[in-house]
């Protein structure tokens, strides 16, 4: 056995560190915030989704333990939701905001539009669908979602 692994069995797993999805969610924010992960706060919501912040960023991440699921990933839900409003809105990303509203449901808005999309990827494949979306007065509606 490894050290490492045996330090967590030792500390009775209580320490964040020693969960495999911890890791791997606050790797995945390392690379999304451009931040080293030791700068990172992890704090877990769901049996596979944690709030990583850290660095002036906040992510909503869902890492799946769903069958089929082999290897461990985590996903963005925040950034999945700012990038399609981004697509949708043909507006530059920094533009874009986004606003978690209710677990899995994100609120964006940018260049005179909004949309509120349901993300997840609790079966191993990430997607967001558009629950609502609507342009503010006076501006065309949003161009329909591509495949």
């Amino acid at each position: 056995m490894k050290l490492t692994t045996l330090l967590c069995v030792a500390a009775g797993l209580a320490v964040t560190g020693c969960n495999p999805a911890i890791r791997s969610a606050r790797k995945q924010a390392s690379v999304d915030f451009g931040c080293e992960k030791g700068a990172l706060e992890v704090l877990r919501r769901s049996h596979d989704t944690y709030v990583v912040s850290g660095c002036g960023r906040r992510g909503v991440y869902q890492c799946p333990q769903a069958p089929g699921v082999t290897s461990r990933f985590c996903v963005n839900l925040a950034l999945m939701a700012r990038t399609r409003g981004e697509r949708e809105f043909r507006c530059d990303f920094e533009q874009v905001g986004v606003e978690e509203i209710s677990p899995f449901v994100f609120r964006v808005e940018g260049c005179g539009h909004e949309a509120l999309y349901h993300c997840e990827a609790s079966d191993g494949r990430p997607r967001c669908l558009a629950e609502r979306s609507e342009a503010s007065a006076g501006d065309a509606p949003p161009p329909p979602p591509s495949p």
